[in-house]
């Protein structure tokens, strides 16, 4: 089975100094998440698009699909701002720009 994309992103990768990261990210690699309304990394994947592969300091548009229960997706919303990881290095920062699986949010 796979999973539709949850929502559209941009993302800002840190910079080299930062992240301490130099080489360049994959289209389609897995990140944990941190949202401002858990303790917990969510984990997902990044789908970026019009690009392959980014690097530190680059700003990209992705679609994002977490890992996760419907009560957490029930609390994303555009414009809700979230930090990145790869293991337990923040890599970036993110802002939710649109909603693309509504299926889990709850009236």
């Amino acid at each position: 089975m796979e999973n539709k994309p949850h929502f559209v992103a941009l993302l800002t990768y840190s910079s080299e100094i930062k992240s301490g990261k130099s080489t360049p990210f994959s289209n389609g690699s897995r990140a944990g998440f941190l949202f401002d309304f858990q303790n917990k990394i969510v984990f997902g994947s990044k789908n970026f698009l019009e690009i392959d592969l980014v690097y530190p300091n680059d700003i990209v548009k992705s679609e994002i699909t977490l890992y996760t229960d419907w009560k957490t997706l029930n609390k994303i919303y555009i414009g809700l701002d979230f930090d990145f990881y790869e293991g337990n290095i923040l890599i970036g920062s993110g802002i939710v720009v649109d909603l693309l699986n509504t299926d889990f949010i709850t009236e």
